[in-house]
């Protein structure tokens, strides 16, 4: 997603996070009706039971990485807010430098320390998403297994 505008971004994992809650839903579904088929087949069907189990884990699981992903969303979001703050500051303090001409030395130090705190939230932007690509990918990989 490296070079995508960030609502591009946002609505890329939000299609994704939609194929992890459909999925987990699937999961669900299919595990409790592997539940009733083993218990209506009782003691034939102790064979069965773990394959039950694995289902209840894998829906678990794939909710728990759904969990993870709103919670990596969230981080993005926030950074990439605080980045465009930060950016839209280091602009207008560079425009009162200029206005100032070279009274005004003392906003180099602001601006680079805003400039410095604009990349740093770039980065935590660009690895929250990283972090969500992963997720997705180990959901995609989990599903195509199942």
């Amino acid at each position: 997603m490296k070079g995508r505008p960030f609502f591009v971004s946002t609505a890329t994992i939000a299609a994704g996070l939609g194929r992890v809650r459909s999925i987990a839903s699937d999961l669900s579904v299919a595990a409790i009706n592997a539940k009733v088929i083993a218990l209506r087949a009782g003691s034939q069907a102790a064979g069965f039971r773990p394959i039950t189990q694995f289902i209840d884990q894998t829906a678990r699981a794939t909710a728990e990485l759904g969990n993870e992903i709103q919670l990596s969303t969230q981080a993005a979001a926030r950074a990439a807010v605080s980045e465009r703050r930060a950016d839209e500051t280091v602009r207008r303090l560079r425009r009162a430098r200029v206005s100032a001409g070279s009274s005004a030395p003392s906003l180099d130090t602001v601006i680079e320390r805003c400039e410095t705190s604009r990349i740093a939230h770039s980065e935590s932007v660009s690895r929250s998403i990283h972090t969500i690509e992963v997720l997705l990918d180990e959901i995609d990989t989990r599903h195509a297994a199942f």
